[in-house]
Protein backbone atom coordinates (compact mmCIF):
# COMPACT_ATOMS: atom_id res chain seq x y z
CA UNK A 1 0.00 0.00 0.00
CA UNK A 2 -0.28 2.47 -1.63
CA UNK A 3 1.06 0.19 -4.37
CA UNK A 4 -1.89 -1.88 -3.84
CA UNK A 5 -3.78 0.57 -5.27
CA UNK A 6 -2.54 -0.38 -9.38
CA UNK A 7 -2.68 -4.18 -9.06
CA UNK A 8 -4.86 -5.62 -11.42
CA UNK A 9 -7.75 -7.44 -9.92
CA UNK A 10 -8.01 -4.41 -6.99
CA UNK A 11 -11.72 -2.82 -7.34
CA UNK A 12 -11.30 0.87 -6.28
CA UNK A 13 -14.46 2.50 -4.94
CA UNK A 14 -14.88 6.01 -3.86
CA UNK A 15 -16.79 6.26 -0.97
CA UNK A 16 -17.12 10.38 -0.28
CA UNK A 17 -15.50 12.27 2.74
CA UNK A 18 -15.46 10.97 6.28
CA UNK A 19 -14.02 13.05 9.25
CA UNK A 20 -13.34 9.47 11.35
CA UNK A 21 -12.47 10.25 14.74
CA UNK A 22 -10.98 14.08 14.62
CA UNK A 23 -12.00 17.11 13.20
CA UNK A 24 -9.99 15.88 9.73
CA UNK A 25 -11.44 15.61 6.62
CA UNK A 26 -10.58 12.50 4.54
CA UNK A 27 -11.59 11.45 1.36
CA UNK A 28 -12.59 7.38 1.61
CA UNK A 29 -11.42 4.55 -0.71
CA UNK A 30 -12.80 1.15 -0.45
CA UNK A 31 -10.50 -1.83 -2.19
CA UNK A 32 -12.09 -5.36 -2.80
CA UNK A 33 -10.11 -7.82 -4.83
CA UNK A 34 -11.36 -9.95 -7.83
CA UNK A 35 -9.19 -13.52 -7.47
CA UNK A 36 -6.10 -11.93 -6.27
CA UNK A 37 -3.75 -12.09 -3.69
CA UNK A 38 -3.73 -14.79 -0.38
CA UNK A 39 -7.07 -13.22 0.78
CA UNK A 40 -8.87 -11.71 -1.64
CA UNK A 41 -12.27 -12.35 0.61
CA UNK A 42 -10.82 -8.89 2.54
CA UNK A 43 -12.17 -5.69 2.35
CA UNK A 44 -10.23 -2.52 3.18
CA UNK A 45 -11.01 1.13 3.70
CA UNK A 46 -8.60 3.82 3.12
CA UNK A 47 -9.04 7.07 5.19
CA UNK A 48 -7.24 10.11 2.26
CA UNK A 49 -6.42 13.16 3.92
CA UNK A 50 -8.05 15.52 1.88
CA UNK A 51 -5.21 18.46 2.63
CA UNK A 52 -1.97 16.55 2.64
CA UNK A 53 -3.26 13.59 0.18
CA UNK A 54 -1.77 10.92 2.21
CA UNK A 55 -3.19 7.70 3.38
CA UNK A 56 -3.47 8.56 7.36
CA UNK A 57 -5.67 5.76 8.37
CA UNK A 58 -7.04 2.31 6.68
CA UNK A 59 -9.75 0.15 7.78
CA UNK A 60 -9.83 -4.11 7.62
CA UNK A 61 -12.67 -5.76 7.08
CA UNK A 62 -11.66 -9.60 7.10
CA UNK A 63 -14.75 -10.46 5.20
CA UNK A 64 -15.90 -8.13 2.03
CA UNK A 65 -19.70 -8.82 3.15
CA UNK A 66 -19.12 -7.36 7.10
CA UNK A 67 -20.83 -4.13 7.42
CA UNK A 68 -18.56 -3.42 10.75
CA UNK A 69 -14.82 -2.98 10.58
CA UNK A 70 -12.62 -5.43 12.17
CA UNK A 71 -10.11 -2.53 13.06
CA UNK A 72 -8.96 1.08 11.96
CA UNK A 73 -5.46 1.64 12.34
CA UNK A 74 -3.17 4.90 11.57
CA UNK A 75 -0.68 5.54 9.00
CA UNK A 76 1.40 8.19 10.34
CA UNK A 77 4.62 9.48 10.59
CA UNK A 78 5.52 9.61 7.35
CA UNK A 79 9.34 9.96 6.55
CA UNK A 80 11.43 10.19 3.26
CA UNK A 81 13.64 7.30 2.02
CA UNK A 82 15.29 8.20 -0.50
CA UNK A 83 13.35 9.47 -3.14
CA UNK A 84 9.67 7.37 -1.29
CA UNK A 85 7.47 8.82 1.70
CA UNK A 86 6.65 5.95 3.89
CA UNK A 87 4.73 5.64 6.35
CA UNK A 88 6.62 3.50 9.26
CA UNK A 89 7.06 3.22 12.87
CA UNK A 90 3.36 4.47 13.32
CA UNK A 91 1.68 5.65 16.12
CA UNK A 92 0.52 2.01 16.91
CA UNK A 93 3.34 0.01 17.25
CA UNK A 94 2.24 -1.05 14.19
CA UNK A 95 3.98 -1.47 10.59
CA UNK A 96 7.10 -1.56 8.56
CA UNK A 97 10.18 -0.90 11.55
CA UNK A 98 13.99 -0.13 10.64
CA UNK A 99 12.89 1.14 6.69
CA UNK A 100 16.11 1.19 4.60
CA UNK A 101 16.02 1.74 1.10
CA UNK A 102 18.98 1.18 -1.12
CA UNK A 103 19.82 3.29 -3.81
CA UNK A 104 21.67 0.27 -5.59
CA UNK A 105 21.91 -3.53 -4.71
CA UNK A 106 24.30 -6.18 -5.70
CA UNK A 107 23.02 -8.70 -7.89
CA UNK A 108 23.85 -11.56 -5.71
CA UNK A 109 21.11 -10.43 -3.82
CA UNK A 110 18.35 -12.07 -6.05
CA UNK A 111 20.54 -14.64 -6.82
CA UNK A 112 22.18 -16.49 -3.53
CA UNK A 113 20.20 -17.12 -0.28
Amino acid sequence: MPFKLKDSGVTLKYMGEDTLVNENYYNVLQLTFDKVGDTPQNKYDLYVDVKEKLIKYWSYYRDASQDSVSFTRPWDNYQRYGTILLSGDRSDGGGPKNVKVDQELPDTIFTEF
